[in-house]
């Protein structure tokens, strides 16, 4: 769905260039143009009346050596030709650097198109790990957030909001989502994928779950993560899915816990059984943000459309909302990773709150 982002998520790219990404732009792609949106549609009032925006399933096959590839699932075969390495922009050269890199499948679902999906295909660096360093490095950054402050403020959060357990909706299943590779090239990106990890496992266990004896029940997507990203996410009692399934594992149960996800994700949460509570950044003040920024001169965003906002909103409305690590609670304490943790809310969902989901 989305690369990795080590802070908050970030809006939408208008463009290829700045998505890093060759993209499908072909209107004539598009299955059904009449239902893209416009400001000028107000939120639906009939949620089952949506159709299926997870209809297709897009696989990226290699068709030779000179960066060729044809994706497949649309309604006819794509070619995709990406440029070689040493023609690539600055930002992408850093891929130098990486121990090996991959090409990754992108599906994008724009603002106004009603969850089209955009295919395309980008670079991913990547350094070499086995699954014992994998689990050496988790264990060095799960230590600093043990010994962390904001260890003991996410607690207090999670004790205090089980303590009126009775008037929310229940959680049995966990679907994390936007992780980030703990593989990535980038040392930063590493130590904020491997702390989001020892925070969910922090929570998973003040809610009294257990990935280990709950098989199923623990869900992660993300594009960017590697086959040694699985191995160790498995470890740890996590099943790994591609996009869309994923999003189709989220029942009226479940936790998602998306701290680096983008607005389009939480759009198309929206649009399916609406979870019993999420954990990621603060979605109106992001809205209103990116709202603001879109009208200043020179900048271009792409922002959801009315009723795309009516409709994240809505999801959000039957929810009560507490900062994850306390509202006045700023200080990282010096732990590696904690950018994008501090900021994040967490939405649980009160009971008849519920019945509005697909």
């Amino acid at each position: 769905m989305s690369d990795h982002q080590a802070n908050e998520p970030s809006p939408l790219p208008t463009n290829k260039e700045d998505r890093n990404t060759s993209e499908i732009d072909d209107e004539e792609d598009w299955a059904d143009n009449s239902s893209v949106t416009t400001d000028d549609d107000e939120p639906s009032s009939n949620p089952l009346g949506k159709k299926n925006i997870h209809a297709r399933r897009y696989t990226l096959i290699p068709k030779d050596e000179d960066g060729s590839f044809t994706i497949e699932g649309g309604r006819k075969p794509k070619e995709i030709h990406m440029p070689p390495r040493s023609e690539m922009s600055e930002y992408e050269k850093n891929l130098a650097n990486a121990d090996f890199v991959l090409t990754r499948l992108s599906l994008a679902r724009f603002p106004g198109r009603n969850g089209h999906i955009s295919p395309g295909i980008y670079y991913a660096g990547y350094v070499s790990r086995t699954l014992e360093t994998m689990a050496e490095e988790f264990q060095h950054y799960q230590k600093l957030w043990l010994a962390s402050p904001a260890y003991v403020s996410v607690q207090s959060t999670i004790r205090a909001l089980k303590r009126d357990q009775d008037s929310r909706v229940p959680v049995d299943n966990i679907v994390c989502l936007a992780l980030g590779s703990p593989q990535n090239m980038k040392e930063e990106c590493r130590a904020a994928s491997l702390t989001q990890v020892a925070v969910l496992l922090t929570i998973v266990e003040e809610l009294d779950l257990n990935p280990q004896t709950m098989p199923g029940k623990f869900i992660a997507q993300d594009p960017v993560f590697t086959p040694l990203d699985a191995e160790f996410l498995a470890s740890l009692g996590f099943l790994v899915k591609s996009d869309p399934e994923g999003f189709l594992s989220i029942t009226p149960t479940t936790l998602v816990f998306s701290i680096a996800g983008y607005l389009e994700m939480d759009w198309v949460i929206s649009q399916g059984p609406w979870p019993a509570a999420l954990i990621c950044s603060d979605v109106e003040a992001f809205i209103n943000r990116l709202l603001e920024d879109r009208v200043r001169e020179g900048i271009k965003l792409v922002v959801p459309t009315r009723r795309e906002r009516g409709e994240i909103l809505g999801m959000l409305g039957g929810c009560d909302v507490v900062g994850l690590v306390g509202d006045d609670y700023d200080d990282d304490g010096g732990l590696e990773g904690w950018e994008g943790v501090g900021r994040q809310r967490v939405y649980w969902r009160r009971k008849g709150g519920e019945e509005k989901g697909v």
